[in-house]
């Protein structure tokens, strides 16, 4: 989907972000680069993806430090311990859709971040620990 071609008035340099409001050329005076639309909507789909890049990390994150309790843990290094390691990708809990899901909802600004930064760190503090107490059953 193509992005709506900025107006003169809030148009930025992509390159080095320069105001170009109330310029007659293209071109930026800070970097010297000519600023097209296509230039333009490179800088949009970079920005884009890493808005999705972090919001990714932030939830990977929040979903499974509280089971890295599992690498440090003083238990000897049996069969039950191996298959819990073999099980650490879905102690979160669906992590395939849920983490693409908070990843979506994330990456749609810093609003979206906090608002899953917060949504998503009780329960999975709760899930870790409700983890590790089943691990020492």
């Amino acid at each position: 989907m193509a992005a709506a071609p900025q107006s003169s008035a809030d148009r930025t340099c992509p390159k080095c972000g320069y105001a170009l409001k109330g310029l007659s050329s293209a071109v930026c005076p800070e970097c010297g680069v000519e600023c097209t639309p296509a230039l333009a909507l490179r800088a949009q789909r970079r920005a884009r993806r890493r808005r999705w890049l972090i919001a990714f990390l932030v939830v990977a994150i929040i979903m499974y430090a509280p089971h890295a309790w599992l690498l440090f843990i003083d238990h000897p290094w049996d069969e039950h311990h191996w298959l819990w390691m073999r099980l650490w990708p879905i102690l979160p809990g669906l992590p395939a859709t849920l983490l693409e899901l908070f990843t979506w909802i994330a990456s749609r600004g810093k609003p979206a971040l906090v608002a899953v930064i917060i949504l998503v760190t009780p329960p999975s503090i709760y899930l870790g620990l409700a983890s590790h107490s089943l691990f020492r059953m």
